[in-house]
């Protein structure tokens, strides 16, 4: 990602391979509860419904997915036609605005923790981004509180109970947009 005068109004940083093991959970979770099989989802579609969590209004908005992979052969609950032909970037027209997204893939050879940290790195040396949204594992919460204490407007994404106070909106919690992707929430 180049610096360069285009404001980016979100950009999504993504623990590819904690993003892949907690949405199979939920998904493994409602297929056995509805006796049913959810689809996979849409990775544009999850990243619109995590944009607009995000208070992304309008359609003429900059979205940026920066998503690190350490084992991309897990990446399967989610359907990616551009990355799985091994394009590192796609772009997508949403009503959010258009999703660009720019795909790492470490093959294991760094921990997803410290590959999604490196992209954190990259995101907030950027001057035109104006938000931050990382999905990841809450062991991940101190960096992320002391980024956005730095920078502001960087917010974390993840689903561990134990992280999330009683009185958390909902839609604070990475589950949200997972549940929205696989129509079983509101």
């Amino acid at each position: 990602m180049n610096q360069n005068t285009t404001d980016i109004d979100l950009c999504i940083i993504i623990d590819g391979d904690y993003l892949d093991f907690v949405t199979k959970d939920m998904k493994s979770f409602f297929d056995e509860k509805t006796d049913a099989t959810t689809q996979p989802i849409e990775l544009a579609q999850f990243a619109y419904y995590v944009s607009t969590l995000n208070n992304i209004e309008g359609s003429d908005n900059q979205i940026v997915v920066m998503m690190a992979l350490c084992d991309s052969k897990l990446f399967s609950a989610f359907t990616t036609p551009d990355i799985e032909k091994n394009y590192s970037q796609a772009s997508y027209q949403t009503d959010a605005g258009i999703i660009e997204f720019f795909v790492g893939k470490s093959e294991n050879m760094a921990p997803s923790e410290e590959f999604t940290l490196d992209l954190l790195s990259v995101a907030v040396s950027q001057q035109n981004i104006k938000r931050i949204c990382v999905i990841a594992d809450s062991s991940m919460k101190e960096d992320v509180e002391e980024i956005s204490r730095q920078k502001g407007n960087v917010k974390l994404l993840t689903i561990n109970p134990s992280q999330i106070a009683e009185d958390t909106n909902p839609e604070d919690s990475l589950a949200y947009p997972i549940m929205l992707s696989l129509n079983v929430g509101d």
